[in-house]
């Protein structure tokens, strides 16, 4: 079991026995896990810009609109200096992926990402939520009482994944 896992069974537990009326998933902690996956961490393609700080939501889905790219939203660790050591904390974040390496992390924003797990979103669904909200990021939409996570949650959500290979029968 990875860092990022580990921490999200953690969180889970934490607050079993307290999900709100309504609510299909107890925590966005259950939502990532249950619809998220693992990501292999790279260094930043040449022909993509370090973007700014603190705004990853902001970044990734400019980039995936602009470069046709996959958004992800989860948790994700990076090496965070403190003033007595370097710690890591599993931390929500966004990044994208290219469906032809669909794997591999592009992240825009951090340049020292150590593990990463999230759930493939739908760009025009994100694209949709930040108009309506005026803000980035679908998953801790805590104004609106994390959509999501609610039993009626919206349709359109889920990245569906073109598949290029033979039939299977």
């Amino acid at each position: 079991m990875t860092d990022i896992e580990t921490y999200l069974h953690g969180m889970i537990k934490l607050r079993e026995g307290k999900m709100p009326a309504g609510m299909k998933y107890g925590s966005i902690e259950e939502f990532v896990l249950k619809h998220g996956r693992e990501f292999t961490t790279q260094p930043r393609p040449a022909n993509v810009p370090q973007m700014t700080m603190r705004y990853c939501y902001h970044n990734a889905l400019e980039l995936a609109m602009e470069r046709g790219w996959v958004y992800v939203e989860g948790y994700g660790i990076s090496v965070i200096p403190t003033l007595h050591a370097r710690c890591v904390i599993p931390t929500l974040h966004a990044w994208c992926v290219d469906p032809a390496h669909p794997d591999l992390v592009i992240d825009p924003t951090w340049t020292d990402g150590r593990a990463y797990y999230g759930v493939e979103l739908n760009t025009e669904f994100v694209i949709r939520m930040a108009v309506e909200t005026e803000h980035y990021g679908v998953l801790d939409d805590w104004r609106r009482g994390w959509p999501l996570l609610r039993e009626d949650a919206p349709d359109g959500w889920k990245y569906a994944r073109v598949h290029s290979g033979p039939e299977i029968h």
